[in-house]
């Protein structure tokens, strides 16, 4: 490697440039050793913003990966369109989880497994219980502010001769919700037909529970008051619309709908019920959240700078901008509030497939928040073929590229996607497939060790998991 032993080596004489292009070429453990071998390969390493975007991700186990076409457009369809992938669901300082299956003819969970976040602060401490129940659900949904467990009937729905129903339980206990007024069971309107398979949208807003349904023939919208079981709502639209399941505000939904069918449409369909709700909803004023929705019901960012709702974040496939400024409306209770974040590219890892060599600077990774109000909600940005997502709490109003991540942004490695919630003690991200990894992220319990591993949930039989990469793991970092 050297002409005599007092020359230098030949290696260190390259133009620094290209012995760059070198070591982008190493995979990352033989990178860190190139690190080790002289002060030259440790500078050009080290000024490198990409290597040193490379080398943080898998620090913590994340890895910048290109997706092809194909394998892209497979796994949004999967992550999006099936609505079968949501099932597990997080809330507020909780993490629920299915553990058990019934087999066919009829697929579901019939255990759910629940752990309560630890907080040192408010002084909780870690609680696992499980909850079993005698048929099939086909989807569950929580309200953690009021101990409420909504469960739905997975033989009901497929079944012409049942009418489809929902049970209310006690997040804490598992038995019949003490408020409710019906013996813990709702059932739909005896006119309606089964939802099937095809939920888009099941939230708990308050005292009112809703259901959309979509199929290729209709769009139907059932709404409760959970407590006495009475319909207060009845909604059924002619043709099928999808694309509103991301937003959490239940009147947002039902004014995108009524958009969408205009209430003159609406009188006209003898199937339709219009009650001073739906008037008094669809009476809400219009705002670029809603136009957003109704001009790309599926929601495609095709441009810096659209309108783009809080909540799930998928990209078009074929966007191509080193830098990715949204403007993010949140909805609340006193109005609206608004700031605007600028990302870098490389932060969406592949799915804009940017070149990383591009201008990555303190400028671009910086977020600008104007006139904001109200509580602060992350942004996710989507995943990988490896299943990595980034996560953007506003909290911290600033990402870098060029030093290790903060706390905002974690991965999940899992190849199909997750689902997410946000409370106001804890961001928590849980995996419905079960032999990939979660994570949740208590901000408030930095006594927890990271990597510490609480919850777990496969096909065992108490749900404790014993396959190595089937478990469920909460980790806590330091936000100084």
């Amino acid at each position: 490697m050297t002409s005599s032993c007092d020359d230098t080596p030949w290696l260190l004489t390259v133009p620094a440039e290209i012995i760059l292009r070198i070591l982008e070429y190493l995979d990352i453990p033989t990178l860190l050793t190139c690190l080790q071998v002289c002060r030259r390969f440790h500078d050009i390493v080290a000024n490198s913003i990409t290597l040193q975007y490379n080398i943080t991700l898998l620090a913590h186990g994340m890895h910048d990966n290109t997706q092809e076409d194909e394998e892209l457009a497979w796994t949004n369809h999967e992550t999006i369109d099936l609505q079968d992938l949501w099932k597990p669901y997080v809330s507020d300082g909780y993490l629920v989880f299915q553990a058990k299956e019934r087999d066919a003819p009829v697929h579901g969970p019939t255990r759910l497994v629940v752990f309560q976040l630890p907080s040192a602060l408010r002084g909780i401490q870690a609680r696992r219980w499980t909850l079993d129940f005698d048929f099939s659900a086909s989807f569950y949904i929580v309200d953690v502010a009021r101990d409420l467990l909504v469960i739905s009937c997975a033989e009901s729905h497929n079944h012409q001769d049942l009418r489809p129903h929902l049970h209310l339980q006690c997040l804490s206990t598992g038995d019949q919700h003490t408020l409710s007024q019906t013996d813990g069971i709702i059932r739909l309107p005896e006119h309606r037909v089964p939802f099937g398979n095809f939920i888009e949208f099941c939230r708990i807003q308050g005292d009112h529970l809703a259901l959309v349904a979509a199929s290729e023939q209709e769009t139907s919208l059932v709404v409760w008051n959970w407590h006495s079981g009475i319909v207060i709502a009845e909604l059924v639209l002619p043709q099928p619309f999808y694309g509103y399941s991301f937003l959490d505000d239940l009147h947002l939904v039902v004014a995108a709908l009524l958009h969408v069918y205009s209430l003159e449409r609406c009188a006209r369909n003898p199937g339709i019920l219009l009650t001073p709700w739906l008037e008094a909803t669809y009476k809400l004023p219009d705002n670029e959240i809603l136009r957003g929705i109704i001009r790309k019901p599926h929601f495609l960012c095709e441009s810096p700078g659209q309108s783009l709702p809080i909540g799930h974040f998928y990209p078009d496939t074929t966007m191509e901008t080193t830098a990715l400024s949204l403007i993010l409306e949140v909805f609340q209770d006193s109005g609206w509030g608004e700031f605007d974040l600028h990302i870098p590219s490389a932060v969406l890892l592949s799915h804009t497939r940017p070149p990383l060599q591009t201008k990555l600077d303190s400028s671009i990774a910086s977020t600008n928040v104007s006139a904001w109000s109200g509580t602060p909600a992350p942004v996710i940005m989507p995943w990988n073929q490896w299943g990595q997502a980034v996560i953007c709490d506003i909290r911290t109003l600033s990402l870098s590229v060029s030093t290790p991540p903060r706390p905002s942004l974690i991965g999940l490695p899992s190849t199909f996607g997750a689902r997410t919630s946000f409370g106001r003690n804890a961001l928590v991200l849980a995996d419905y497939h079960p032999r990939r990894v979660a994570r949740a992220l208590a901000r408030e319990d930095l006594h927890l060790k990271q990597g510490r591993t609480l919850v777990g949930g496969n096909d065992n039989e108490d749900g404790v998991v014993k396959h190595e990469r089937a478990y469920i793991r909460a980790e806590a970092v330091s936000l100084t």
